[in-house]
């Protein structure tokens, strides 16, 4: 039997699961243990809770460790459905996938395969011609930063003309996550794509909650270049809590480029939106009590600026609290329709703390 196959059969995915349970539970109590810390002036108190602490940290990386996967594992279900294709369209064409030892969340495993199953078929059905010089082929490269996977798929086919297609558009450049339903099918027709678009939608909208990206690429009878980039998120990261009046809120910590107080920028207006000059950047600045609908009695004194998907705002809160561990919930099904909540988690006291989904109000301002 194969290290590999040794490799991705070993763990259930049930019992998995339910380790990650146990393991959110832990760090839940981690952030408990380090409030009581901090109540202890005994020194034996103090070593002990230190020791669970240090205990509950390597569980919590080994976890992350455990519930990766080789990207290889998908490699199988890609190669087949391109011989198919190949063999349907009647044409020779070589696969390439590179860096399958990348290490992924096996949560997205069934997501990467679906979006690269879809565009293996659209260019075999609509990019391969019969070249003079040289062979028609599909090349899959993927590697990981630690915190973004990127995905590329590239074809020598027909391809198209980049700049022409930006200019019929409109578009500075063909980030299709930034497209609207209208302007996807409006692209797909300009560059010839003839597989089923309301399934592709429905691929964009995932990548969107998962706040990746898409970025079409191409040179006309030279190749066609598509970049897919998901952040290896999980349930349990670090977070800023904030205030926003009577109320305590959390930011996971990946989405935050840098904090600074309000009274270190200038506030500008301009066609009724308000502005801050940050680092040579001009930002827009959304006073997220406003957003939320939440009354507020003092001035608020902090902005954070945030990042996701190529967008930035900065975002003024009352005050900061502190950095946390959190083991984000999802929200109540009752809370399904409030876009800027992404889930729950639960503070040091015991207290519920409702989560901002930050790539979702980036999206809506």
């Amino acid at each position: 039997m194969s290290n590999d196959f040794l490799e991705i059969s070993n763990v259930n995915k049930k019992s998995l699961d339910e380790l990650v349970s146990l393991v959110e539970e832990l760090v839940i109590n981690k952030v408990r243990i380090e409030k009581i810390k901090s109540e202890f002036s005994d020194n034996t108190h103090i070593k002990i809770l230190d020791q669970e602490l240090r205990i509950i940290s390597e569980i919590q990386a080994s976890i992350k460790k455990v519930k990766l996967i080789k990207i290889k594992t998908i490699a199988n279900s890609l190669t087949d459905l391109f011989n198919q294709c190949c063999i349907e369209n009647n044409v020779k064409a070589d696969f390439i996938f590179e860096g399958q030892e990348t290490e992924i969340d096996n949560s997205l495993t069934i997501y990467i395969k679906n979006i690269l199953l879809y565009l293996i078929k659209d260019i075999c059905d609509n990019e391969f011609v019969n070249l003079k010089n040289g062979s028609n082929q599909i090349k899959v490269s993927a590697y990981s930063d630690g915190r973004n996977l990127t995905t590329v798929i590239q074809s020598n086919g027909i391809g198209f003309n980049y700049e022409d297609t930006c200019k019929k558009l409109n578009k500075e450049n063909l980030d299709l996550l930034s497209f609207s339903g209208d302007e996807i099918k409006e692209f797909f027709k300009i560059i010839n794509f003839t597989n089923n678009i309301e399934d592709f939608i429905k691929l964009k909208l995932d990548l969107i909650y998962l706040d990746g990206s898409l970025k079409f690429e191409s040179k006309a009878n030279e190749f066609r270049r598509i970049t897919i980039v998901i952040p290896l998120s999980s349930s349990i990261m670090q977070g800023i809590l904030v205030t926003i009046g009577d109320q305590t809120f959390a930011i996971p910590l990946d989405f935050i480029e840098t904090i600074i107080n309000k009274n270190a920028v200038k506030i500008k207006t301009s066609h009724n939106t308000e502005m801050i000059i940050y680092m040579d950047h001009i930002i827009q600045l959304v006073r997220v009590s406003e957003l939320l609908n939440i009354e507020t009695v003092l001035e608020p004194t902090c902005i954070l600026i945030v990042k996701s998907n190529n967008k930035r705002v900065a975002l003024l809160v009352d005050s900061l609290l502190d950095q946390t561990d959190m083991v984000i919930k999802p929200k109540h099904s009752i809370m399904m329709d409030i876009v800027e909540i992404k889930g729950t988690t639960i503070l040091g006291d015991g207290l519920v703390t409702l989560v901002l989904d930050i790539p979702s109000i980036l999206k809506e301002i």
